[in-house]
């Protein structure tokens, strides 16, 4: 079996690779714990969305660290967020800019 096909088989398996993301943003601060605990158990519906959506789950963990980033900093500067963190998974769409933007040309391949 080729390259081509191979990748093809295995875009559309569903296989989902393991989760990784780093613990700290740019800045070096931590990234809030429930966050990367949430980032975790959200993983496998995350790949699967912008697999789905993009067709590009490669940048899947890429893309859920970096909400996961801007919420934890959220989260220092505004504690009340805290009361809204079930709708984490809602901010993959809702980033500025939005991380699930199909016009955005670096996003799709």
């Amino acid at each position: 079996m080729g390259e081509a096909q191979r990748r093809k088989r295995d875009r559309g398996s569903d296989r989902i690779p393991e989760f990784w993301i780093r613990p700290q943003d740019r800045r070096g601060s931590p990234i809030d714990p429930r966050l990367l605990e949430a980032s975790r158990r959200l993983w496998p519906w995350a790949y699967r969305h912008v697999e789905t959506e993009l067709h590009d789950g490669a940048r899947a963990a890429e893309l859920l660290e970096q909400v996961a980033m801007e919420v934890s900093a959220r989260l220092r500067d505004e504690p009340e967020v805290e009361r809204n963190l079930s709708g984490y998974p809602s901010a993959l769409g809702k980033t500025d800019p939005p991380v699930l933007s199909k016009s955005d040309p670096g996003i799709l391949t």
